[in-house]
């Protein structure tokens, strides 16, 4: 009986038939390589910037960067990135979360209230509400916006009303808390 080995490829990925999705890399007829060095894709930031948000609304793309004291917008006609950070910037912040909620991108730095940008209409951040909380953390529930780690009570979590982001006064007529 004769066995017929094939050639020896250690390194190849057995992952011909389990692959579903592959990032960063370009496909080969042997598998996959790493996307060449990084490059540039805006202008420099006034700042230094400490995460990069991707946002994605009716059809449209969206990129924006927190820096210490301000929040960008990448402007694809000029690859330029937009301050559309709220009147007087935000206090110099060591972090940003953020959540998409329906069309509206929320962020959070611990410092001030949570801050809002409709995509597609807004020109500029803004606070989320009059009575929405300033919180280090932000994220979506189901159908609630919920703040973690927040300056009133650090232990405590705050959650909006059902499917408004806008309403954090809890009461008989509200579901937030």
């Amino acid at each position: 009986m004769k066995v017929i080995f094939d050639k020896w490829t250690p390194d190849r990925a057995g992952i011909e038939s389990n692959l579903l999705d592959a990032k960063n890399v370009i496909p080969t007829a042997v598998g996959f390589l790493p996307l060449a060095s990084a490059a540039d894709l805006s202008t420099a930031a006034s700042e230094n910037l400490l995460v990069s948000i991707p946002a994605k609304f009716a059809g449209t793309q969206y990129l924006f960067a927190g820096g210490t004291s301000k929040i960008f917008k990448f402007d694809i006609n000029d690859a330029g990135l937009d301050d559309v950070s709220k009147a007087g910037g935000y206090t110099a912040s060591e972090f940003w979360d953020y959540a998409q909620f329906g069309g509206v991108l929320i962020m959070a730095n611990g410092y001030e209230k949570l801050q809002a940008y409709t995509l597609g209409t807004s020109t500029n951040f803004a606070d989320l509400a009059a009575a929405a909380p300033a919180a280090k953390y932000v994220t979506i529930v189901r159908d609630f916006v919920v703040a973690a780690n927040t300056t009133a009570d650090p232990s405590k979590v705050f959650w909006s009303d059902i499917n408004d982001e806008t309403n954090w006064t809890p009461g008989t007529g509200s579901e937030s808390d």
